[in-house]
């Protein structure tokens, strides 16, 4: 998503980093304001519930550590452990 100047400096005077908003932009919720215009931010709940959520696949990151899916021509031909 492109930022604006204002943007940019705004991002820079309050120590948002570009990376915060890749966040905020995957994360958040969107919530109309006037003007046509919407935000999208997390609330605490959201926060809360987003935690659990990626501890959960981090969870599932650790399990599949491991773990090999062989492909040729776009089809799943083996699923195995890799020993090494």
């Amino acid at each position: 998503m492109h930022l604006t100047k204002h943007a940019k400096e705004r991002s820079r005077q309050r120590g948002i980093t570009h990376d915060e908003i890749a966040l905020i932009l995957q994360y958040g919720k969107k919530r109309n304001k006037p003007g046509g215009a919407f935000e999208i931010g997390i609330k605490n709940k959201e926060k809360n519930e987003l935690i659990v959520k990626l501890k959960k696949t981090i969870n599932k990151v650790e399990k599949i550590q491991n773990k090999r899916v062989l492909i040729i021509d776009d089809s799943i031909i083996t699923v195995y452990h890799n020993i090494h």
